[in-house]
C-alpha cells in the first residue's frame, strides 16, 4: 500500500503563519549545547544535547509579528503574549479535528530549520551520539 499526499493550501498556510511569528529572528551558527542529565545512572556520565538558538527578538517584536499574522487570518490581536518561565512564547495553534495537525507538526519544524532567512534556526544537527555536525539534505544537494 503506498500513501499519497495532496498538499492543502490551508496546511501550507498554517505552517507559513507559524514561521512568520519569528520573523526577524536572528540566525546563530553556534551549536547551543547543554548537558543531559543522566537520571539514575550508576556511574557519571555525562552527555551533550543540541537545542535551537534562544529567541532574541524582543516581546515587542514577537507581538507585531503575531498581530500581522492574526490580522492576515482575521483574528483579533492578542493583548499580551503568554510566557512560562521555560519558555518566552506559549502560541496556540487551533486546527480542526481531521485536517492534519501532526504533518502541519512536523511541516512546521522542517521548515523553521530550512528556513533560516526567515525565523533563524539552523538548517543542520548534531548526531545523537558522537555530537558531529549532520549536514541536512538540502544543503548537501545544493
Amino acid at each position: 500500500m503506498k500513501f499519497k499526499f495532496k498538499v492543502q493550501p490551508y496546511q501550507t498556510n498554517a505552517v507559513d503563519s507559524v514561521v512568520d511569528c519569528f520573523a526577524g529572528q536572528v540566525s546563530s551558527s553556534q551549536h547551543n549545547t547543554y548537558t543531559i542529565d543522566p537520571g539514575k545512572a550508576p556511574i557519571p556520565l555525562e552527555f551533550t544535547g543540541f537545542k535551537n538558538a534562544d529567541i532574541l527578538l524582543t516581546e515587542s517584536q514577537l507581538k507585531e509579528n503575531v498581530h500581522e499574522v492574526q490580522l492576515r487570518q482575521n483574528l483579533p490581536l492578542s493583548e499580551v503574549l503568554i510566557s512560562s518561565a521555560k519558555c518566552p512564547v506559549n502560541l496556540d495553534i487551533e486546527m480542526e479535528t481531521g485536517t492534519g495537525k501532526t504533518y502541519c507538526y512536523i511541516k512546521t519544524n522542517q521548515s523553521m530549520m530550512m528556513k533560516p532567512a526567515e525565523c533563524g534556526w539552523r538548517t543542520e544537527a548534531l548526531h545523537p551520539i558522537t555530537g558531529a555536525n549532520t549536514p541536512d539534505k538540502s544543503a548537501a544537494d545544493a
